[in-house]
């Protein structure tokens, strides 16, 4: 039985160490953090949104989703679980000195030939249709926590276009 709780102990740890690994002490402190809207952060005041996207089914009881926010060169992406009324942080991260010719995208994203929606990444504007990835992070779905992505082989939807 004490083995068993050691176990159950350890298991919930290395969880909580595991996020927080893509942001600044400053964001760290609101993961794990509820609220019925992220207005309600006051660390958030000056930042603009710039929307998110459901990345879980949409008749999941508790719908994983990504928002975006930014201010000046920096840009913040939460990784959430929304309930009836309720949004949780699961984790954060914190992506600095973006470039004019560079954005996050979020939900068009594929590794390779891969449609993979759980991929966020910063990307290079281009003329192309599809933007290379400079930086890339998964919202593993499985494991409800953020992982870094190898971005060589990741490409964004750009302004315009259907795959």
């Amino acid at each position: 039985m004490k083995n068993s709780a050691i176990l159950i102990a350890l298991l919930i740890s290395s969880s909580a160490i595991a996020q927080g690994n893509f942001a600044s002490p400053q964001w760290k402190s609101l993961i794990g953090k509820t609220c019925a809207n992220e207005n309600e952060f006051s660390q958030l005041k000056g930042f603009t949104s710039l929307g998110g996207t459901l990345l879980s089914d949409v008749n999941d009881e508790e719908k994983k989703s990504v928002s975006l926010f930014s201010k000046e060169t920096t840009n913040l992406i939460f990784f959430e679980v929304m309930t009836n009324d309720k949004i949780k942080v699961i984790d954060i991260v914190e992506v600095t000195n973006i470039q004019k010719n560079q954005e996050i995208k979020v939900g068009t994203c594929k590794d390779g030939e891969t449609d993979m929606p759980g991929i966020v990444a910063l990307v290079e504007q281009s003329k192309q249709k599809r933007w290379k990835a400079q930086k890339a992070w998964l919202f593993n779905l499985d494991k409800i926590r953020v992982e870094s992505w190898p971005h060589a082989k990741v490409t964004c939807l750009g302004i315009e276009g259907d795959d």
